[in-house]
């Protein structure tokens, strides 16, 4: 269940990083940068766990 949420979690953000990237909204981007690493970080720290 974690693990889905986290894969969406890092598709939802990295479409979201490429989009801004389009757009040259560097604001936004960085948001969304530091919420694709954390939902990488908890899928590999779940991959540890279990």
């Amino acid at each position: 269940m974690i693990y889905m949420l986290c894969m969406i979690d890092i598709c939802w953000s990295f479409g979201a990083v490429l989009r801004c990237l389009m757009e040259g909204d560097f604001k936004h981007l960085f948001f969304h940068f530091l919420l694709t690493m954390i939902g990488i970080i908890i899928l590999i720290g779940f991959q540890y766990l279990y």
